[in-house]
C-alpha cells in the first residue's frame, strides 16, 4: 500500500504492478537493495527495497526522486557540457578557466541565464546579434569590435545564429584577436546550426548544450521548486503531487521560460497551501493528447528543422523542403507548430 499523499500523487495505478514485482523480487537480499525505476509519468526514482522479516513477498519500498545532473562529453574543439538547467546546477565553475564559449539550446532553455552565470560576478557587456538586422551589418560589426577591445569582464553576444556568413566570419576574427578575453556566444543548439557557423564553433574553447525540457521530465520537480522559491521568496511555495505529475506530462515547447510562466500564474491563483491542478492555467490541467503518428511526427520534425535552419523564414524553408509556401502554412497549422516550438 502507499503510505503517504506524496506517493499517492506521484504513482499511477499502472506503476503499482511494477512496485509489487519489486517487493517480490527474489534477488533482493535480507540486507535490501536499491534500484532505479521509471514511472509511467517519465519520472525516474531511486527505489530502496527493504525485505520484511517473515513475509515471503513483503517489502518496504522508499521512493526518492533522482536529482538533476550535468554530464560532460567530448566534442571537436573542446568539451561539450549537457547542462541540466539555468535554475539548478550551473556550469560556471567547470568552465571558468576558458575564454571563448558557445551556449546553445532551444528557445527558453536558459541560454542568457547560463551565459551570465559564466561571468561569475564579473561585469557583463551584452550585445544582441538580432540588432544587426535593424542597425545594419557594418554598424553592428563596429560596435562588436569596440566592445571586444574595451571589455573588462565578460562580453556576451546573444543569438549569433541569425548573423550572415560575412558577420560570422567577422566574429571569428574578433575571437582570434582576443584570445585572453572572455567572450560568450549564445544561439541555437549546435545540431540546428547552418554549415557556415561550424568554423565559429571550432574557435570556441567550450560548447555548452542546454537540453530541452521535454527530455528531462525527471528534473521538473526540482526545477519547479527552485523557480517557486524565486517567484515568491517570502513564502514556502510547493506543488501538490498531482500538479507535479500533470506538469511532468506536458511537452514544454517553450522549455524553462514556459514552465516559469505557468508557475507564476499558479502562484497568483493560490495564496496558501500547495499549488493544485486547478491553480494551473487551463491548458495545463490535463495530460496532453496522444502523440502524432510516426509519419506525421517525422514530418513535423523535418519542418521544424527547416524553420530553425532558416530562422523561421517561411519562403526559404518551403523552398528547402520542395513545397509551396501555402502548403507549408497548411502543414504548420495541421501539425500544431507554433512560434514557441521554433
Amino acid at each position: 500500500m502507499l503510505a503517504n499523499n506524496a506517493a499517492l500523487g506521484l504513482v499511477d495505478e499502472s506503476d503499482v504492478t511494477m512496485l509489487r514485482e519489486l517487493a517480490s523480487d527474489g534477488s533482493v537480499t535480507p540486507d535490501g537493495a536499491t534500484r532505479t525505476i521509471s514511472l509511467g509519468s517519465g519520472a525516474q526514482l531511486e527505489a530502496q527495497i527493504e525485505r520484511l522479516t517473515g513475509a515471503s513477498n513483503g517489502a518496504i519500498i522508499r521512493l526518492t526522486p533522482r536529482r538533476p545532473s550535468a554530464h560532460a562529453k567530448l566534442l571537436t574543439g573542446g568539451i561539450r557540457y549537457d547542462v541540466a538547467d539555468d535554475e539548478g546546477e550551473r556550469p560556471a565553475a567547470a568552465v571558468a578557466s576558458f575564454h571563448h564559449i558557445y551556449v546553445g539550446g532551444e528557445t527558453g532553455t536558459g541560454r542568457t541565464t547560463t551565459a551570465h552565470a559564466l561571468a561569475q560576478g564579473r561585469p557583463v557587456t551584452s550585445m544582441d546579434a538580432r540588432d544587426s538586422l535593424a542597425d545594419g551589418s557594418e554598424r553592428w560589426a563596429q560596435r562588436l569590435s569596440s566592445a571586444a577591445k574595451e571589455q573588462v569582464g565578460t562580453l556576451v553576444v546573444e543569438s549569433v545564429h541569425v548573423l550572415s556568413p560575412e558577420l560570422i566570419e567577422f566574429v571569428e576574427g574578433v575571437l582570434g584577436a582576443a584570445p585572453d578575453k572572455t567572450i560568450v556566444l549564445t544561439g541555437h543548439a549546435d545540431k540546428w546550426l547552418p554549415p557556415h557557423m561550424r568554423g565559429l564553433l571550432a574557435r570556441c574553447d567550450h560548447v555548452i548544450s542546454l537540453s530541452p525540457l521535454l527530455g528531462r521530465r525527471n528534473d521538473i520537480p526540482a526545477l519547479a521548486a527552485s523557480m517557486l522559491s524565486t517567484i515568491d521568496p517570502d513564502h514556502d511555495r510547493r506543488l501538490s503531487p498531482a500538479a507535479t505529475r500533470i506538469l511532468m506530462a506536458q511537452p514544454w515547447p517553450g522549455n524553462l521560460s514556459e514552465l516559469k510562466k505557468v508557475l507564476r500564474t499558479a502562484v497568483s491563483q493560490r495564496t496558501v497551501g500547495a499549488i493544485e491542478v486547478g491553480d494551473l492555467p487551463l491548458n495545463y490541467r490535463s495530460r496532453p493528447t496522444p502523440k502524432l503518428a510516426g509519419r506525421e511526427q517525422a514530418e513535423r520534425e523535418v519542418i521544424i528543422d527547416a524553420l530553425r535552419r532558416f530562422n523561421d523564414n517561411k519562403t526559404h524553408a518551403a523552398k528547402h523542403l520542395g513545397i509551396t509556401r501555402t502548403t507549408l502554412y497548411n502543414r504548420i497549422r495541421a501539425l500544431k507548430i507554433t512560434d514557441q516550438t521554433v
